[in-house]
């Protein structure tokens, strides 16, 4: 089997080193999740909507968040408000080189805040996987300003009237006594 110069052996060296890089990076690349080897699916939050950019303290907000894979995968979408959890979406499969819509309700608390959206496969956040959106929830409103005025007004002259009443009648009374 082998030549007069040896090429036979170094053939089959080459070979030997070649058939186990090609076998590795094959069970890199079926590797589902892709983690512990560097090379976990390209998956992007690549928008944020909200269903009022400005909503009343207390008003329901639709948040909807656009996801896209390269590979077809399984994952779980975590919403985040400040970084506090408020609602997920699990076990959803977003098809290779295909976007998936996913949408929660939160209810408005007042302030400013960041909204974000987190993409997580077997419960390990991807890196470069998480989107932030800025959203300012304005305070309730206090009524119908017109008739409070009116109403405190109002107020304010019984209690003058109340106040000033006795003194009135006692002049008035002191007058017809004489």
């Amino acid at each position: 089997m082998i030549d007069g110069k040896g090429n036979n052996a170094k053939k089959l060296t080459y070979l030997a080193v070649t058939l186990t890089i090609l076998f590795t990076i094959m069970i890199v690349s079926t590797n589902t999740a892709g983690q512990g080897y560097g090379m976990s699916p390209d998956v992007k939050v690549i928008n944020i909507m909200f269903s009022n950019d400005n909503p009343l303290e207390g008003e329901e907000v639709n948040i909807t968040a656009v996801i896209w894979s390269n590979s077809t995968t399984n994952v779980t979408i975590i919403f985040l408000c400040d970084m506090s959890p408020i609602g997920n979406q699990t076990n959803l499969t977003i098809e290779a080189g295909k976007n998936i819509t996913v949408n929660i309700t939160w209810k408005a608390i007042r302030w400013n805040h960041e909204i974000s959206v987190m993409v997580n496969i077997d419960n390990v956040p991807l890196k470069n996987s998480t989107l932030s959106k800025n959203i300012s929830v304005r305070a309730k409103e206090i009524g119908n300003i017109p008739i409070v005025i009116l109403a405190l007004f109002v107020i304010v002259v019984v209690i003058i009237v109340i106040a000033i009443t006795p003194s009135l009648y006692e002049r008035l009374s002191s007058r017809h006594i004489k």
